[in-house]
């Protein structure tokens, strides 16, 4: 995961407005995916070590991912049959 998160910071240097990812109705710049997934892995490094991600596939979920790896923890993806968090 080093790998994907150094070469999201390497786009979003050399080619900050290219997309990074689409999906149908929108999409999201290199700098743009790195500004989210920073802001949240700051906000994640106070988290246990084990952190559930919860939700439907797309950018949300992508974000998630690569910000518990950047805050070094470990991701628990949880299936979508299991309930909503309250």
């Amino acid at each position: 995961m080093l790998e994907v998160l150094n070469a999201l910071r390497a786009a979003a240097a050399t080619r900050p407005d290219a997309i990074a990812f689409d999906e149908p109705g929108r999409s999201i710049t290199n700098a743009e995916l790195a500004g989210r997934v920073g802001g949240l892995a700051r906000r994640l490094r106070t988290a246990g070590r084990i952190i559930g991600i919860h939700g439907r596939d797309g950018l949300e979920w992508l974000i998630a991912d690569l910000a518990v790896a950047a805050a070094g923890r470990t991701a628990g993806p949880l299936p979508g049959l299991f309930p909503a968090p309250p």
